[in-house]
């Protein structure tokens, strides 16, 4: 059976406090289960390979893929 992006979706979204971040998922075929946020500010996630990962381990992912683009975004902001 195929894991789709809305599986992945619903496994964040079940999470008391990061629940929200599953609207911010986007998906994507690269080789990795997360892959970084894109410039619509969209998480891309392989959902055949984030489907291997535990619901702790998998929102642990988004959550710091989200904090690495910040300090990404807030770094080139300096950069004005």
């Amino acid at each position: 059976m195929r894991t789709k992006l809305s599986d992945i979706q619903e496994r964040v979204r079940k999470h008391p406090r990061w629940g929200y971040l599953a609207t911010m998922l986007g998906e994507t075929e690269i080789e990795q289960p997360t892959a970084g946020v894109n410039f619509q500010g969209l998480l891309l996630v392989n959902p055949e390979l984030a489907g291997e990962l535990s619901s702790a381990v998998l929102v642990k992912r988004v959550r710091e893929e989200f904090k690495v683009a910040l300090e990404l975004r807030d770094g080139v902001r300096g950069f004005n």
